[in-house]
């Protein structure tokens, strides 16, 4: 599934993600550019304000090929003006391809978390940049196991990661981290319906999960100042 995330957006493209995801922030559109190839399954994260630039980071399964570890970015113009049209290849990556990752601005940098890798195993690896092209690995094993589908926002000073899928099948627990490298549970089962593909956004200082897909497609909405209650 594709995933948009954005900390900053326009209202009209607001609108446009809810007509595209339906009732889930996750859903299946297909942007095409000649500029680019197409991607699926891919992460985006944005940071900027209206009629700023807006910069986003993307990896993922490349169509017809299996995977792309490299990174594409996009600079807006003034408020008013169309942007997202204009794409660079930012570079390769020393990260191994995957998709089905989740992907944040925090504390200056870019950090993704797990996905699924070429040969279709969830990871539990986490990695940063600061420029999209040279890539950290944080660490190789974040503690929460090899997960995808999941969704991450930062509230206050850490990073969150809430459910997806696993091979033991979908989630409900809740992770937080200072620094991408250390993680700790917040609680094995969160309240609502284990779920992947779902949306996680911070919001007047609190989680919140909408949407997803557990035994069936959902449409609810929880919220949490800690990630437990």
């Amino acid at each position: 599934m594709t995933t948009l995330r954005f900390t900053a957006t326009k209202p009209w493209l607001v609108l446009l993600l809810g007509l595209v995801c339906g009732s889930s922030c996750s859903g299946s559109a297909e942007v095409v550019d000649e500029s680019d190839s197409a991607a699926g399954s891919h992460s985006a994260a944005g940071n900027g304000a209206g009629g700023g630039s807006w910069n986003f980071g993307f990896g993922g399964g490349l169509l017809g090929d299996g995977g792309d570890a490299g990174m594409r970015s996009a600079e807006g113009g003034a408020a008013g003006e169309a942007s997202g049209s204009r794409w660079m290849h930012a570079a390769g990556s020393s990260m191994p391809a995957r998709y089905e990752h989740a992907v944040r601005v925090f504390n200056g940098r870019l950090f993704l978390v797990g996905g699924t890798s070429e040969s279709v195993v969830p990871q539990s690896d986490v990695w940063s940049t600061d420029d999209g092209s040279s890539w950290s690995l944080v660490t190789e094993d974040a503690g929460f196991g090899g997960r995808a589908n999941h969704a991450m926002a930062v509230l206050g000073d850490k990073l969150w990661v809430v459910g997806g899928s696993a091979p033991s099948g979908k989630l409900n627990d809740v992770w937080s981290s200072t620094d991408g490298a250390t993680w700790r549970q917040a609680t094995s089962a969160a309240g609502f319906e284990v779920r992947q593909n779902h949306c996680l956004e911070a919001f007047a200082g609190k989680l919140w999960v909408i949407a997803g897909a557990g035994s069936q497609p959902l449409g609810d909405v929880w919220s949490s100042a800690d990630g437990v209650t």
